[in-house]
This record gives structure tokens, sequence and C-alpha cells, in this order.
């Protein structure tokens, strides 16, 4: 999917109030999205200059609704659904003077929840006068295109996860859903022989799973790491599990702690860009959705994005050139 933003986002900063022209667009699939389309179109149309509400049935719909918004002058567009809704959104806003506002009406609302923003109708206040904040990014690239993600990009054990994962599972078990099928995709789940090309380096080691994240949480409120946040600049590249299970669980143990990169199995790495090819070849997860496979490169956009966080005083700090 190529980019269809128009314009860097460190040259023109938008300024968002109540009459700042306004879409609405909800992914009718995503967990609450269908039934909170009234609520939400009614309570925006009060409070803000709505100008369209759409329910796309694609995510190409969702693009083209997106693109024809820009180029009519539409700045806001709040976008309901779960992360992988968001990631495609993000992808047409990039580097444009659009602005995008979270409405969390998906399973695990991770980008959400890394911001700072609250669940629908509590980031209403938020979504009409909160200032933009232009955050970083990840991008990653195969021979059939390329795809935006905004908290990480993985490969190995989560495809089997995702498969496994119904929308009326993600509706009826919320976050549980996750929880319920670990157990059944970890075991259909074997190693693979994977090579890493970044900063003048080659490593190659066997593993059960590789993330590159891109912002402060994995999933939930899991951190990726203690330090990482959405205008770092880096990608968080590392490992779950070699040959053994049980440097599986060691590092998985140490994640939910936040002390996993100090662990050798784990072949931590903070980069700009990174090119990862695997033995066999493997379905690339982004933001929960499945896309292509590798051989595949990742890299950081920076500052690519226009968001309305929850995050207090942190405008100062990601806008500095």
């Amino acid at each position: 999917m190529p980019y269809y933003g128009i314009m860097n986002p460190q040259n023109l900063e938008p300024v968002i109030t109540r009459d700042t022209p306004t879409y609405v667009v909800i992914n009718p699939f995503s967990r609450t999205g269908r039934e909170s389309y009234q609520e939400v179109v009614r309570s925006v149309a009060e409070r803000m200059n709505l100008v369209g509400d759409y329910l796309p049935e694609s995510p190409a719909e969702l693009v083209a609704i997106i693109q024809s918004g820009l180029s009519h002058g539409v700045t806001r567009f709040l976008i309901g659904g779960g992360d992988g809704t968001l990631s495609i959104a993000a992808q047409a806003l990039l580097f444009s003077r659009g602005v995008l506002g979270v409405l969390p009406l998906g399973t695990g609302n991770t980008f959400a929840q890394s911001l700072g923003i609250r669940p629908w109708p509590h980031c209403l206040e938020s979504l009409i006068s909160g200032e933009p904040l232009a955050l970083d990014v990840g991008q990653v690239e195969t021979k059939n295109g390329s795809r935006t993600f905004l908290n990480s990009a993985t490969v190995g054990i989560t495809e089997n996860l995702v498969k496994l994962l119904t929308p009326e599972a993600k509706r009826r078990l919320k976050w549980g859903a996750w929880a319920f099928n670990v157990r059944k995709a970890l075991e259909e789940s074997d190693t693979f022989h994977i090579t890493l090309e970044y900063q003048g380096r080659v490593e190659s080691y066997r593993t059960r799973q590789l993330v590159v994240a891109k912002g402060r949480n994995l999933a939930g409120p899991i951190f990726s790491t203690p330090h990482a946040h959405h205008h770092d600049g880096k990608l968080h590249v590392f490992s779950l599990g070699s040959h053994d299970w049980w440097s599986l669980i060691r590092v998985a143990a140490l994640l939910l702690v936040g002390r996993h990169i100090n662990d050798a199995s784990a072949h931590y790495n903070a980069v700009e860009e990174i090119r990862v090819t695997t033995d066999p070849p493997r379905v690339i997860d982004i933001d929960g959705d499945l896309w292509d496979t590798t051989p595949a490169t990742f890299r950081v956009q920076v500052r690519a994005l226009w968001v309305i966080t929850g995050l207090p005083g942190t405008k100062t700090e990601s806008s500095r050139g």
C-alpha cells in the first residue's frame, strides 16, 4: 500500500478547535464499532464541526474516505476501531496536515493506551480541543508494497494467534480472547531461522518470535521496552524464545517486568532500519492484522503523523527540531 500523505508535519502544525472540519470514520467490524456508531456521530455533531460520517466496509474504502477528506480540506479524522484499523488510517494520513483522533473501539486498543487516550466517551473532550503531537511510526516494506505500524510488527507465534482469534471471540471475551488462545498458538508454533541486517552488522539465530516495536506499549499495558516512546526515532527489536521452551518462558516473564532487553537470548537492538530474512518465509503481523511475508525491511518514519493524544506535557518534547 503506498503513502497518501502530501506534506511533512514538521513544516505545518495543524490547529484543532471545535470548528475544525471533522470526519468520523468507524470500522463496523471492530469490537464495538457498529453499536457505538450512532452515539459517536450524535456526540461529535453536537460538539464539533462534523462534515462527514462513514462506516467503511473495507480497508480500501477507509483509505479512499481519508483521501477524499484531505482533498476537501478536512483536518480532524476521528477513526474508530482497533489497532489494525488505526494503522491503515495512519498510513493514509502520513506526512499530511490531517490529524488522527483515536476512538478506542477495538479489542486491545494498545495504541490508545500508550498515548493515555481514555475509552469512549471519556476521550471526547480531548478530541475537541486537544493539541496534536507529531509522532513517529514504523514502516515495513516487502517486494509487494509497504505498511505502516503504530505499535509493533511481529513474525512467528502471533501468526497462529491471530488466525485463532475470531471476531466473535474478540467481541465476547475482549482481552481474554488473546489469553484463551495463547497456549494453542504456542503448541502450533516452531522455531525458524532468522537473519537480521542492521548498522553494517549481520546477525543470525533461531527463534520463535521476532518483535519490531515502535512506541511505548507492545500489547495492552505491556511495555515494549522501559524507555521506548513514540518520538524516540527508533525501532525496538527483540526475540522471544530460541530452540528450547524454557528460553521463551524466561524472556516472556522478563518482558512482563520490563527486563527482557537485558537477556542475551532476546538479541535486543534499537535501530532506525533493519532488514529481516527468515527461513522459511514467515507472515508478518501488523498491529494484529496478518499482511505479507518476509523478507522485509523495517524502518522508522520520524514525526510522520499528527495525533491528538491524552498525554500531558508532551508537546514541547515531541516537537523539538
